[in-house]
C-alpha cells in the first residue's frame, strides 16, 4: 500500500507565494563602493529572495579605502588592496553584478535605470 505524501503540497515553500502572485519588483544599487555593498548585504538580510542588481563602473572588488594612501607609500598595486572579489561578494549575495557599466541616467518616476549597456 503507497500513500499520498501530502508534505510536498503543504510545505510553507509552496503555500507561501501563489502562482498568480506577482513577482517582487527587483532592486537596484549604484555603485560598488563601501556604502554599495553595504546597501546589499543589508538590504539581504532582510530580504533573501527579491532580485538585486549592483551597478559598477569599475570592476567592483571589495576593499578597504583607507588602505589606498599606505598602498603608495609601500607600492602596493590595486589588485593588492582587493580583500573580496566582486564576483565572489554577488555569488555570496545572490545579486547579479554588471561591472565596468556606466549608469547615463536614472527615471525615478517610471522605475528605471539607463546603462551604457542598455536599459534596466
Amino acid at each position: 500500500m503507497t500513500a499520498a505524501t501530502p508534505a510536498a503540497v503543504d510545505s510553507p515553500a509552496v503555500l507561501a507565494q501563489p502562482p498568480d502572485t506577482p513577482a517582487p519588483t527587483p532592486v537596484i544599487v549604484v555603485g560598488a563602493g563601501l556604502a554599495g555593498w553595504t546597501t546589499v548585504r543589508e538590504f539581504r538580510k532582510l530580504e533573501a529572495t527579491t532580485p538585486l542588481t549592483l551597478i559598477t563602473a569599475d570592476a567592483g572588488d571589495f576593499y578597504a579605502k583607507p588602505s589606498l594612501s599606505n598602498a603608495l607609500v609601500h607600492g602596493k598595486t590595486a589588485d593588492q588592496l582587493v580583500s573580496t572579489a566582486a564576483a565572489c561578494m554577488a555569488a555570496a549575495q545572490n545579486i547579479t553584478l554588471l561591472a565596468f557599466t556606466q549608469v547615463l541616467s536614472i527615471d525615478a518616476a517610471n522605475r528605471t535605470v539607463l546603462t551604457d549597456k542598455g536599459r534596466l
